[in-house]
């Protein structure tokens, strides 16, 4: 499950790079602009916005990419759930009158 959400979010921010020609990946964008913290206080001040930003469409793409596969696996529980009911359940052609 860990690995299907890393190749998800590895495809979404690539997709999302190709479509919109810009670094979708707002990881790296947190990560830059944490070190830019430590070089310099005045960094951090001016990229504080941007870090919020970033991280704030970051969490909410691996949330929604979460709920996702979570809503596909629980579709194939449910259609597994289905087939066993239909197997289990006599055919009603054989009763026709």
């Amino acid at each position: 499950m860990i690995h299907n959400l890393r190749v998800a979010e590895r495809t979404h921010f690539a997709r999302a790079l190709y479509e919109n020609q810009t670094n979708a990946n707002y990881f790296n964008l947190v990560v830059n602009s944490t070190n830019s913290h430590f070089n310099s206080e005045t960094g951090s001040h001016m990229l504080g916005a941007q870090v919020k930003v970033g991280s704030d469409k970051a969490n909410k793409d691996a949330i929604g990419i979460t709920n996702l596969l979570f809503g596909i696996q629980q579709l194939g529980k449910a259609r597994d759930k289905n087939k066993r009911f239909r197997q289990l359940t006599p055919s009603q052609s054989g009763n026709k009158q």
